[in-house]
């Protein structure tokens, strides 16, 4: 039997392991419970007959540390700055662009979160429309050409993150 423990707390008991067994892998019961100090104990648990039946023994202290990979940008929307500025600066002073598919996350399972800003939203603003769209709309007509940052984060919710940054001139 092994028993797994995270910072002195038992998480985990394997009674299934087979008493010829020479390994044994832990690093499912790891990742799911995280970064932190693991310690492992094994019993050796037989027919009651030999003289070790029953005797535990300490695996060494296990340190582990997890690590989620950060999301990326694999198709920036600097390259669609050219027709993101015609569009706010055309006749209407809206357009929707797609995000989906411009971020990826390396952790299989990692579900990617957005959030959208605008450096001034009182001239240009920046929603999510769904469907994996961004809506952008002029608000005001400036009197001086006046540089707007949108910025669109995708987040994976277990601390990696990272955004794509864009400025575009609106007149």
């Amino acid at each position: 039997m092994v028993k797994l423990y995270k910072d002195s707390i038992l998480i985990s008991t394997f009674d299934d392991i087979l008493a010829n067994s020479n390994s044994f892998d832990l690093s499912a019961a790891i990742a799911a419970n995280g970064d932190g100090n693991y310690t492992a104990t094994v019993t050796a648990l037989g027919n009651g007959i030999t003289s070790i039946d029953g005797a535990e023994s300490l695996i060494s202290p296990l340190k582990v540390k997890i690590s989620n990979q950060a999301p990326t940008v694999t198709l920036s929307f600097n390259e669609h700055i050219s027709d993101l500025g015609n569009a706010l600066n055309g006749y209407y002073g809206q357009t929707v662009m797609i995000y989906n598919g411009r971020f990826s996350d390396p952790n299989s399972g990692d579900v990617l979160n957005f959030t959208f800003s605008s450096s001034n939203p009182d001239i240009v603003t920046i929603k999510d429309i769904g469907n994996g769209m961004v809506q952008f709309t002029r608000i005001l007509n400036p009197v001086n050409p006046v540089d707007v940052t949108f910025t669109i984060t995708a987040d994976d919710g277990k601390g990696g993150r990272v955004s794509d940054i864009f400025k575009v001139t609106i007149n």
